[in-house]
């Protein structure tokens, strides 16, 4: 599995060192702060309803996440490209 940086309040989502942000993370617990996956561990950070810091949750998983977190960064990629691609067309007169 891939390192993985999620934070939620930036929504942005870095996987092997590629990273985009702007991405609506609305599908992650209220209470997500930022998840951070090391290849084979990781950890959750969580604030309460004040917005304090919770202790880390160490999660030994990312399959929770995985799909979403996934889905959101490929489409945010894609969206990127395909913006990219468009730029560099010709414009037509």
């Amino acid at each position: 599995m891939s390192r993985i940086t999620v934070v939620k309040p930036d929504g942005l989502i870095i996987v092997d060192g590629e990273g985009y942000n702007g991405i609506d993370l609305s599908f992650l617990d209220a209470n997500i702060h930022a998840i951070q996956w090391y290849h084979t561990y990781g950890e959750v950070e969580r604030k309460d309803e004040r917005g304090r810091h919770l202790p880390n949750e160490e999660i030994d998983s990312f399959t929770a996440y995985e799909s979403d977190v996934m889905a959101a960064w490929q489409a945010k990629k894609d969206e990127v490209i395909s913006a990219q691609i468009a730029a560099e067309r010709p414009q037509q007169a």
